[in-house]
């Protein structure tokens, strides 16, 4: 998932993951959430991963907050402040699939894409069509790409 934070005003975002809702409770998911950002001319990356609500498992990853099921319907909880000059925001389940959702904390996030809703009646058919149409994003494979946290560069061994 990619959220454009391109203009964003809030400070920090709450991101909830694995849904409970109707009796149906996803399998538990850690998340990876990476930011994107600007930082002296050159693109940079703030990296967090958290496992899942109540899991204790021994990955090194942070731990995560009730994200209070009865009121969000959704398992897992975590807050992360924004870094500044932040463009995007890629969001990846680890183990299982995962319902995501990101909610700005003091402030806005930009308009992540439109939706339109046509219903229209003649005699008695009647006819809704839906459109959901959001904003260009990188490909997948964009989080599977070569990672060198090393300033010499890559080189051959």
């Amino acid at each position: 998932m990619e959220v454009n934070m391109e203009s964003a005003t809030a400070n920090s975002v709450d991101i909830y993951w694995n849904r409970s809702a109707g009796g149906i409770t996803e399998d538990n998911s850690a998340i990876i959430a990476t930011f994107i950002y600007m930082q002296g001319g050159n693109y940079e990356t703030e990296k967090y991963v958290y496992n899942p609500f109540g899991e204790i498992l021994n990955s090194g990853f942070s731990s995560s907050s009730d994200g209070v099921p009865g009121s969000t319907n959704y398992i897992s909880k975590t807050n992360i402040t924004i870094p500044n000059n932040t463009k995007m925001l890629r969001i990846r389940p680890l183990y299982n699939k995962a319902s995501i959702k990101v909610m700005p904390v003091g402030g806005n996030l930009p308009v992540q894409g439109y939706s339109s809703r046509c219903a229209g009646t003649l005699g008695n058919l009647k006819r809704v069509v839906e459109v959901a149409q959001t904003n260009p994003q990188l490909p997948p494979i964009f989080d599977y790409a070569v990672f060198n946290n090393d300033d010499t560069g890559l080189s051959h061994l």
